[in-house]
């Protein structure tokens, strides 16, 4: 492919008046992406494509500039234009042979262009923001124009060309199924540089990040699965098999390696808790529990449960039948001291599956002071006692007689927690390695089906919505998010390309009725929605010209959709402005935790972006915890101190660690600094991997 941009150049090549290197075009396109209304990214060299005879040669011209281009032998053009300041509206013309009509593009800008891509939180529309029917009617921007690219599936391999969609001028019809966050960003952003804004919206709810990552992103290690799937998208059935049978061992052998890692790291744990299920065991330390409930979101490890029962005399000597409902992951059962069932991971679908035990008859030699002890254990996700209370019952196995309801109270005790800096992310089951590829969690599909065809359309940047689908996998994440951001500048082929997250918003319990002051609890230290925000963080510490909108004040402990999104997009298009023109007259983020400084019983925290001080939104300081060596976390006071908070509590005269917004839904975090952004969740103890 030729690309001839000099006029002389293009005059040393003529000979009697014909460019010896073909004729002009007869047939040709442009690329679907390249439509009226469009805005074409200033200040870089801009690239139009399309496809045309093979050999045949097109005029393009935008704009007073205007260069030559041939046809390559695939059929298809790229041309170049030299870099252009932001103006317009101009019309972009590509002409061929005489006599052909020419494509023209009409009220095209020159401006500043940005894809929003992530999952439902970027794709939430705008007319079910907060105010979203006032928003919509004022959404009147003629020098915004808004492109949504359709929902794409391509496991096979990128595509070329959208599957539809047109650039759009700002209207209430344009911008009320947009998304929020995006189009409050670009009104934003306009506002403060005062040119024109496109705006690209490529998102799809529930998807992880590898659905985003390209296929050539897989090589990197640690990404087998990945690979698999990315090999093996174009395999016949009967290609696949063989294939499909060496990875299912692989599988296997990776996840016995994992668990037998956990039970290593957890020996201690697990030996000193030895003994859970005998009849005389001395309940010390054990809490009340109402069951059936599931484990906290936040949880993976291992949880107790026992409780007494008294029998009805008419079950004695008899065989009893006990449910337990569904139970996520396993579990291993003792009545009266004796192992009567388990459900571990050697049964297909262990963490769906219904729970039905019997009891030997000469178990049930007794009425009262009988001993049913449980022992749950959760891998991934959610865990825990899954089925309604009705569930839960005990009867004679005959059917004879009453049922004994199992709902109600029972004495609770964790074995271990598993934590993420100890032990890695669950590896993949082999059923997700090999799962239905028309799927948009199939890695690779939506960057193939929805990233791809822009990735010849030069831009500004990247905001980035995306995350609650990884929450189980903060470390993993962390390594996934900088891969991404590396692979998406290579693909554009701009090094420079800006990147900004927007860190997971606080939330409690998705549909949950919540009691009033419910954050109001003993602190935990094993919050893998705050490990995932702080891996966010890390990551904009740690790569170059990225950046991040806090929104640690802007969730709604009850809904994962929270609706308050033009903050979102506000903070979002001052951190962009950041990286695109420099540094401002006032921070464009929140304070960032630097370092820490114990001044006898306190500890003294220091941070950026707080030259000009810190405050406490709404009231006294909140948001605060505090350890000793113990690693005993407490709530703690703390105060602004100019551009330092103290932190101190009592009970801890030596401090050692600090956490600030260490919950998925701290409600008293309400650290600021006086440019009105808030802090993010952090700790002073965070793990090796995330540097510093």
């Amino acid at each position: 492919m030729m690309n001839l941009r000099f006029p002389a150049m293009v005059a040393a090549l003529t000979l009697t008046g014909c460019v010896w290197w073909g004729p002009t075009a007869e047939n040709f396109t442009l690329d679907p992406i390249y439509q009226d209304h469009m805005v074409l990214q200033c200040d870089l060299p801009l690239r139009i494509c399309g496809t045309g005879d093979p050999g045949a040669r097109l005029t393009v011209a935008l704009a007073g500039e205007q260069t030559t281009v041939r046809v390559g032998p695939d059929g298809r053009w790229t041309a170049e234009l030299d870099a252009m300041p932001p103006g317009g509206p101009c019309e972009l013309v590509v002409t061929g042979r005489r006599g052909t009509p020419p494509l023209v593009r009409r009220d095209v800008l020159i401006g500043e262009v940005w894809l929003a891509s992530g999952q439902s939180n970027m794709e939430w529309p705008l007319r079910r923001a907060r105010n979203g029917e006032a928003e919509v009617a004022q959404a009147n921007h003629a020098q915004i124009r808004l492109f949504q690219t359709p929902k794409t599936l391509a496991p096979g391999g990128p595509r070329q060309e959208v599957a539809g969609g047109s650039w759009k001028v700002c209207t209430p019809e344009s911008a009320a199924d947009f998304s929020a966050v995006a189009y409050f960003f670009a009104r934003q952003f306009q506002r403060d540089r005062n040119v024109p804004v496109g705006i690209i919206e490529s998102s799809w709810g529930g998807t992880p990040i590898l659905s985003w990552m390209s296929p050539q992103s897989f090589d990197a290690p640690g990404l087998a699965a990945a690979r698999y799937a990315r090999d093996s998208a174009s395999l016949t059935p009967d290609q696949l098999a063989p294939v499909a049978a060496r990875e299912k061992r692989r599988a296997d052998n990776e996840f016995e390696a994992w668990l037998t890692l956990i039970r290593n790291t957890y020996a201690l744990q697990i030996s000193e808790a030895s003994g859970w299920n005998r009849q005389d065991l001395i309940l010390k330390g054990w809490t009340p529990v109402t069951l059936p409930a599931a484990l906290p979101p936040d949880f993976d490890g291992a949880v107790y449960y026992r409780r007494q029962l008294e029998l009805p005399e008419a079950w004695l000597n008899h065989e009893l039948e006990l449910s337990l409902g569904v139970i996520d992951d396993c579990d291993e059962v003792f009545f009266n001291g004796q192992r009567i069932g388990a459900t571990l991971t050697d049964t297909p679908n262990y963490y769906a599956q219904f729970r039905r035990y019997r009891i030997p008859a000469h178990l049930v030699r007794q009425q009262r002071d009988n001993t049913l002890a449980i022992r749950v254990l959760d891998l991934f996700g959610g865990g825990g006692f899954q089925s309604p209370a009705a569930a839960l019952v005990l009867r004679r196995a005959d059917g004879e007689g009453e049922t004994l309801s199992l709902a109600g109270p029972w004495l609770s005790r964790v074995e271990f927690t598993i934590e993420s800096e100890r032990v890695p992310a669950r590896p993949e089951p082999f059923s997700d390695r090999v799962a239905d590829r028309e799927r948009p969690n199939y890695p690779g599909t939506l960057y193939n089906g929805m990233i791809a065809p822009w990735t010849r359309f030069p831009l500004r940047g990247i905001i980035w919505y995306q995350g609650e689908q990884n929450v189980g996998d903060p470390r993993g994440y962390y390594r996934l998010q900088r891969l991404l951001i590396e692979d998406w500048r290579q693909q554009w082929g701009l090094p420079e390309l800006a990147f900004v997250l927007t860190q997971l918003a606080p939330l409690q319990e998705f549909g949950a009725r919540l009691e009033p002051g419910f954050w109001k609890r003993e602190p935990i230290g094993n919050d893998q929605w705050s490990q995932l925000r702080e891996a966010q963080a890390a990551v904009v510490r740690r790569v170059p010209r990225t950046g991040m909108a806090v929104t640690l004040d802007v969730g709604d402990p009850s809904d994962i959709h929270p609706i308050d999104k033009e903050p979102v997009g506000y903070r979002l298009a001052r951190e962009a402005e950041r990286i695109v023109y420099g540094e401002g007259p006032t921070p464009s983020a929140g304070p960032v935790f630097e370092r820490m400084e114990i001044e006898g019983d306190r500890a003294r925290l220091h941070f950026r972006n707080a030259t000009d001080g810190l405050v406490a939104k709404g009231g006294k300081l909140g948001g605060f915890v505090l350890a000793g060596e113990d690693r005993r976390w407490v709530r703690a006071e703390a105060e602004v101190d100019g551009d330092t908070v103290l932190v101190h509590a009592p009970g801890v005269s030596r401090p050692k660690h600090v956490r600030y917004g260490w919950a998925r839904y701290p409600g008293d975090a309400n650290l600021y600094n006086t440019a009105g952004f808030p802090a993010g969740p952090f700790r002073t103890d965070a793990p090796d991997y995330l540097g510093r």
